[in-house]
């Protein structure tokens, strides 16, 4: 998600939301901080409940795109519209 070479986390939640945990150590080591609030770059997005999350560069630009399962069996498409510098996720379509 940074960029750096590492690999971060992010979990879906019961209630819709997600959490996401940068990884401060590196590629053979990690160590995994919690980002909250609106250092969370997927801070205030909620997809109902129990939320699934699923990261893929599904159109082929370099960056992470989100898939989302719900409870519901709906799939969200969160297309990642900024550029390498910054993640700036948008809801797109739901299917």
């Amino acid at each position: 998600m940074d960029h750096y070479g590492d690999l971060d986390l992010i979990v879906g939640d019961s209630e819709g939301s997600f959490s996401f945990f940068e990884n401060l150590g590196g590629p053979f080591r990690a160590e995994f901080t919690k980002i909250s609030g609106n250092s969370n770059p997927f801070s205030g997005m909620d997809t109902g409940s129990f939320s699934t999350p699923f990261l893929v560069d599904w159109d082929g630009n370099g960056d992470d795109d989100l898939y989302v399962g719900t409870a519901d069996g709906e799939f969200i498409f969160f297309e990642n519209g900024n550029d390498q510098d910054e993640d700036g996720i948008e809801r797109c379509l739901s299917i």
